[in-house]
Formats: structure tokens, C-alpha cells, sequence
């Protein structure tokens, strides 16, 4: 068998800290280990920043990295891919949020700046999701940050969707489902272009990529990857331009999908 680049969103797909699932697996560790064993390289590939992954994701040996939505590339130890908000973004946002009572995260690699550093609705957005306290900082000079994602927690659903129509022309606005906060995406990067980049940089075929995902976010890597695999939980439109779906995270459906496309053996 051709050894595979494979692809692993990581909310809705490796845990969900939306239903507490906020560890791993031992059926999906199993699948991990048994990738690496048949030679195979894997990757994450998330909306989060670096810092903002779970410990547990950032601890175990991936191969790389495809974070913020595609906005930043690590293969190991290198930096293959960087791309940035401008000022001029950031700055329409500074305004937007302060008009509007919105919290927001701009997000690089190892930091995360906010504008609301002590509000208490930032400080539980940020414990739900995992987001590090010791990497959030404040906003204190716009015009030294090189961030490469933003994220907006607004305050009603009407002030959500006039911020999608507001930045419709900056970013892709990604909303978290069911959730009043939303991911800010660069419109000149997403996962599948990261992973055509990430492919040609190790030379390797997309025939020979494969990616497990559930979110609207991963919408572009399922258009990119030989075989979509979307999670049992994951949203309509993934499904109907997936090539397969497998079972639920809760049922572990990581393992069930690599077993069905015979790429790993039954625990």
C-alpha cells in the first residue's frame, strides 16, 4: 500500500469539548500509533492556533501542523507556511467589536491576544475550549502583531450575523455551531490549500491524501483530499460532499473509518 498524508480536524473529530469529550480515545490513540507503525504520516489539521490545541494534541508526535485554518503550515520542526491579518483588518475589527460589545482573539502561533483580557465571559470561553490562560495576553500594539487567525464571541445572535456580513469581504466567517462565536479566516488561505502546499513541499501525490473531519471549516479540505471521511456527528453539507462517513466521535469513528478503508488492523 502507498503510504498516506492523512488529515485530522480536531474538534468534533479527535475530541469535543462541546459534549466534555476533551481526551482522546483509546481506539483513536490506537489508530494514531498504528498510522505511524505502517508508515504513514498524519496531521492535524484545525481552526485553532498552536497554543490553542489541547496539550494532549500538541504532545503527541504528529507529523505537522496545519493551524488556523490553514493560515500557518509546521512540518516537525520547520515553519513551511505563514499568512497574516493586516492592519487594516485588524483595525476594522477594533472598531467593529467596540461598537458592539464583541469580544475578541487575535491568534499566532505560541500567543493569543483579546481586548477583554478580564472579562469573565472570555475567561469561560477560554476554559471551555482548552484555550491556555498563559498564552492570552492583551491588546497593547496592534501595529506589532503578525497574527494569522481572529475569533469573535458576540453578544446576540443579531450582532452575530451582522458581523458576518460586515467582514464578509475580509475573511471567511466560520460560526461554531449552535454557539455565539465564530473563527475569522483569511480568504487567501483554508486547510485544502494548506495541504496542496504541505503536499508539494514533500513531494507527494493528493491521489495518496486522505482527512477526517465534521465542521464547515473543513469544507475546503474535503474538496482537496482523494477520500473525505466525515465524522457520524459532523454537519449536513460536510456529509454530502463526503466520499464516506463513519461513526461518531463518541463511537469512535476515527478507528471505525481507517478499519473500513483497511489502513489499520481491529484493535
Amino acid at each position: 500500500m502507498e503510504k498516506k498524508l492523512i488529515f485530522f480536524d480536531i474538534d468534533g473529530t479527535l475530541i469535543d469539548c462541546h459534549t466534555n469529550l476533551v481526551k482522546m480515545s483509546e481506539k483513536t490513540h490506537y489508530s494514531l500509533e498504528a498510522l505511524k507503525k505502517a508508515g504513514h504520516q498524519i496531521f492535524i489539521a484545525s481552526g485553532r492556533c498552536l497554543c490553542f490545541m489541547p496539550q494532549e494534541i500538541q504532545d503527541y508526535p504528529f507529523d505537522g501542523y496545519i493551524s488556523c485554518n490553514g493560515a500557518s503550515i509546521h512540518y516537525h520542526d520547520q515553519v513551511i507556511y505563514k499568512n497574516t491579518i493586516s492592519l487594516a483588518q485588524i483595525k476594522k475589527l477594533e472598531t467593529f467589536a467596540k461598537d458592539n460589545e464583541i469580544i475578541y482573539f487575535l491568534e499566532e502561533d505560541q500567543k493569543i491576544y483579546t481586548n477583554r483580557i478580564n472579562d469573565p465571559i472570555c475567561i469561560r470561553f477560554a476554559e471551555k475550549w482548552q484555550m491556555p490562560l498563559a498564552r492570552l495576553y492583551p491588546i497593547s500594539n496592534a501595529e506589532t502583531l503578525k497574527v494569522q487567525m481572529a475569533m469573535m464571541i458576540c453578544p446576540t445572535k443579531q450582532i452575530l450575523e451582522a458581523a458576518r456580513v460586515y467582514f464578509q469581504d475580509d475573511f471567511d466567517v466560520q460560526v461554531h455551531p449552535g454557539q455565539l462565536s465564530t473563527d475569522l479566516s483569511l480568504k487567501t488561505s483554508s486547510k485544502g490549500k494548506a495541504i496542496r502546499i504541505l503536499a508539494d513541499y514533500l513531494d507527494q501525490s493528493i491521489t495518496n491524501t486522505i482527512a477526517f473531519g465534521d465542521g464547515p471549516n473543513d469544507t475546503e479540505m474535503f474538496n482537496t483530499v482523494n477520500l473525505p471521511i466525515a465524522m457520524g456527528n459532523a454537519v449536513d453539507e460536510l456529509k454530502a460532499i463526503a466520499k464516506d462517513i463513519t461513526k461518531p466521535i463518541e463511537e469512535d469513528g476515527i478507528y471505525h473509518g481507517l478499519r473500513k478503508h483497511h489502513l489499520i488492523k481491529e484493535i
